[in-house]
């Protein structure tokens, strides 16, 4: 699949000619002041929600990989399970004392 780049000032001003190359040429970034901003992606109307659910699994992946490096960054990959449960139960009593607090 080919990558088209364009941008946001050719979207505003030509956006009838940007969704008929979108079905021509498939994936185009748009981009601001020279940086990606957005992708677009041609879909089918009956293929909307599928395209929808299969996004947000990767935007649901993508927070996973980023939790698990932000882990492995600080160290807290080698928790042990005593001292995850630990953590958890202190933030649920912060939770129930700020609740209660409130």
């Amino acid at each position: 699949m080919s990558v088209t780049f364009l941008s946001s000032r050719e979207l505003s001003k030509r956006p009838g000619r940007v969704l008929r190359n979108l079905k021509k040429s498939g994936l185009q970034v748009v981009t601001q002041n020279g940086q990606p901003a957005a992708v677009l992606l041609p879909i089918k109307p009956e293929a909307f929600e599928e395209e929808m659910t299969s996004y947000l699994g990767y935007k649901a992946h993508r927070a996973m990989v980023q939790c698990q490096v932000a882990a492995r960054r600080n160290g807290l990959d080698k928790l042990s399970l005593r001292e995850i449960n630990a953590e958890i139960k202190a933030a649920r009593a912060e939770l129930r004392r700020a609740n209660l607090g409130a």
